[in-house]
């Protein structure tokens, strides 16, 4: 069942839907690259699920892509050139006040509004900025990671500590943790959550269907993804944890084997990549998140927007580029 999105945001974004810009924090080497973040091997991307503003059909079929990022209804890509490819929705700029120079190493998408860190550790934001989400950006440097919720968008430092702007009628600002030691960051519709290098989850934001009163409590997690009124994250021994609403399974039909290497959650459905390149998809399907998602392998990054979702699948390497097999590292380095 849908939930009546358009009847909550009237009272806190006038037309606003969800929240899938999403980023997924690491803490070991076995989990694959962040979401928005450029993984080892460039490649091409596949999208499903909703395709009312070219989230499907408009997508690059070129190759040399490192990372992607979904929106609600658009998405956002990174190029091993540093550049940034934007497709979908343009109702505020999504596309077309996308940035057009190069240098950039990580993507995030809200609803309507992105953001892009460039190497220098500064963030470039573009779209909506209802909420100040472009006009109240930082503009200092130092940054290794941004995450972009509904209208409200964190930035991590490299001191462990994050920044937050936006929309605050949640606590989405006010509810931030002030101490450091962070190491991954992402943002949902109006929570956030942050990873600590223990393994341990802290949660601010809206709380109506448990995002925050009932997130994990433990340690040991190594990722973390937030959707609109959910949350997952990933444990060590590859086993993926849920909370929040599960009106659509986004909880009660979670995997429960092992063996994955990252998570990405949208509105109400959520993707799970395993060590051998296959997706695993669960809750909502009305758009075809979960039914025409991709039964191959080979991929090695993943994203989840409201109702579509994307994956990024590595481009064969040319004969003669390999070098040695002692520089292509483990194994176990080749799904990352």
């Amino acid at each position: 069942m849908r939930r009546p999105r358009r009847a909550r945001r009237l009272r806190n974004l006038a037309a606003a839907l969800t929240s899938a810009a999403l980023a997924i924090g690491t803490a070991t080497a076995a989990v694959a690259a962040p979401v928005g973040v450029p993984g080892d091997h460039p490649g091409t991307i596949t999208a499903w699920g909703q395709n009312d503003y070219g989230q499907r059909d408009a997508t690059p079929t070129e190759g040399d892509y490192t990372a992607v990022a979904a929106g609600d209804f658009h998405s956002v890509g990174v190029k091993a050139d540093g550049t940034v490819t934007t497709w979908g929705d343009d109702t505020d700029g999504q596309f077309y006040d996308a940035p057009t120079g190069s240098g950039y190493t990580a993507v995030a998408a809200g609803w309507h509004h992105s953001l892009a860190l460039k190497a220098d550790g500064t963030v470039t934001t573009w779209g909506s900025n209802a909420w100040g989400e472009r006009d109240d950006a930082p503009i200092g440097g130092d940054y290794t990671e941004i995450a972009a919720g509904d209208a409200h968008s964190l930035a991590l430092k490299r001191d462990g500590t994050i920044t937050i702007w936006g929309n605050n009628s949640y606590g989405q600002r006010d509810g931030t943790p002030t101490g450091g030691g962070y190491i991954a960051i992402a943002a949902g519709g109006d929570h956030s959550a942050a990873l600590k290098a223990d393994g341990t989850i802290t949660v601010w934001g809206n709380t109506d269907y448990g995002q925050r009163n009932d997130a994990p409590t433990g340690s040991g997690y190594t990722a973390i993804s937030v959707g609109d009124f959910h949350a997952v994250a990933l444990k060590s021994d590859g086993t993926i944890t849920v909370w929040g609403a599960t009106d659509n399974g986004q909880r009660n039909d979670a995997p429960t084997d092992g063996g994955y290497t990252a998570v990405a959650a949208g509105w109400a459905h959520s993707l799970a990549l395993k060590g051998d390149g296959t997706i695993t998809v669960w809750g909502a399907t009305e758009d075809g998140q979960r039914n025409d998602a991709p039964t191959d392998g080979g991929y090695t990054a993943i994203a989840a927007g409201a109702w579509h979702a994307l994956a990024l699948k590595s481009s064969p390497t040319p004969l003669g580029s390999l070098g040695s097999l002692g520089s292509l590292g483990s194994l176990g380095s080749l799904g990352s």
